[in-house]
């Protein structure tokens, strides 16, 4: 997690090994970068993604994050993802 500008955040890396996938722990790493992400007073979240990461992608717009512009110019994502934080 990293802030970006006033009261906005990126996500910047998010990894759970092979043998761990499949049970829920991305979801759950999400959640608690999104808790950190408000205890730093940040109020939207920026993350990207490549195409060799469907999962990944899956996981985002599943937890509400709506597709944005390239915000940052990542030449190895393909998609770029924002969401509003709520308590």
């Amino acid at each position: 997690m990293r802030r970006i500008g006033p009261g906005l955040g990126e996500i910047k890396r998010m990894y759970v090994r092979p043998d761990f996938r499949g049970q829920g722990l991305a979801a759950a790493l999400l959640s608690a970068l999104e808790v950190a992400a408000l205890d730093l007073d940040l109020v939207t979240v920026r993350l990207d993604t490549g195409l060799s990461q469907p999962a990944a992608l899956h996981l985002y717009e599943s937890r509400g994050y709506r597709s944005i512009g390239n915000y940052n110019a990542n030449p190895h994502a393909a998609f770029w993802g924002e969401k509003q934080l709520t308590r």
